[in-house]
């Protein structure tokens, strides 16, 4: 890659990812307002989540683990079809 152009590179990352099933779109409409509101709300629920985990183990045992991993295993196949960001 030392010797190619820049634009060789992206053609050949395109082909990459269409051979992998992946189309290229990426697409920058948020702004900063909308980021910082996203990753804000995404702070607050993880902190409080977080806080309330402890509490949930010592009263429901198991059951906060098992709805824990299931909750991890919904995300994580939402998440699954975007495996490259930027």
């Amino acid at each position: 890659m030392k010797g190619k152009a820049r634009e060789e590179v992206v053609a050949a990352d395109v082909r990459k990812l269409h051979k992998l099933g992946n189309a290229q779109r990426l697409l920058s409409e948020m702004g900063g307002f909308s980021n910082f509101a996203i990753s804000f709300s995404i702070i607050l629920i993880l902190t409080g989540a977080m806080l309330l985990y402890g509490y949930g183990l010592k009263f429901a045992g198991p059951m906060v683990s098992i709805l824990t991993m299931i909750i991890a295993t919904s995300m994580a196949e939402i998440a699954s079809p975007y495996p490259i960001a930027g």
